[in-house]
């Protein structure tokens, strides 16, 4: 997933296309799909789009050629220009507390699954979204802060993802947070790198007499 804030989509358009450059370029290695996760899931998610993309009626040749550029498609994200503190699972969570699982899932799947790349600029893609989220078995959020207690919004990539996987396929995966400020990345646990801010933050007496709860929410926006 890429991230929404300062409309990153559209600022750095030639460095999203060197990552999906890239990802075709191992998506088409010459190795056992066994070695190459990439590739082996580039093979599933086209057969069954080809197959689907026939039955409604496309040529084989445009449904060959739609087929593999979506399959090889792993940069996803909110619509074009979209704002990610106003859309999405964001907008659910700030304005009501009655949602249910499935609210939050269609919700997500809904608004997060815009393709981006060569080609491609936000076109919506909800089935591939879901597909590749069925396949996930572990996630890592990159924080580039120092502090502990800097960057703890970020955790909802993380926890939102586990949520999406678990809801879709029934399975708790593991996540790590990648401190990377450091000389030597520092590598923990979602949970326990959670703990470890709550200490010094929330569960922090100095922390709590100097910091107000407007402030702490300015941090995250």
């Amino acid at each position: 997933m890429i991230s929404g804030f300062h409309n990153f989509r559209g600022a750095i358009p030639g460095t999203m296309d060197v990552i999906d450059n890239t990802i075709e370029r191992i998506a088409n290695l010459n190795e056992s799909s066994e070695m190459n996760y990439v590739r082996k899931h580039y093979f599933a998610l086209k057969e069954g789009i080809y197959a689907e993309l026939v039955a409604s009626g496309m040529n084989t040749s445009a449904a060959d050629a739609r087929a593999d550029r979506l399959a090889r498609t792993r940069i996803l994200g909110l619509p074009p220009s979209t704002d990610p503190h106003g859309a999405g699972v964001d907008r659910i969570l700030w304005s009501r507390d009655d949602r249910t699982a499935e609210q939050l899932a269609e919700t997500y799947l809904s608004y997060y699954s815009y393709a981006y790349g060569k080609d491609l600029n936000g076109v919506q893609t909800p089935k591939l979204l879901e597909s590749l989220l069925r396949t996930v078995d572990t996630t890592m959020v990159i924080m580039p802060y120092r502090a502990l207690g800097e960057g703890t919004c970020l955790y909802r990539v993380s926890v939102t993802v586990n949520f999406m996987v678990n809801h879709l396929t029934g399975r708790n995966i593991n996540s790590y947070i990648a401190r990377t400020a450091y000389s030597t990345p520092l590598i923990r646990t979602l949970q326990e790198s959670t703990y470890d801010d709550l200490a010094v933050t929330l569960l922090n007496p100095t922390w709590i007499q100097a910091n107000s709860v407007r402030d702490h929410q300015e941090v995250c926006q």
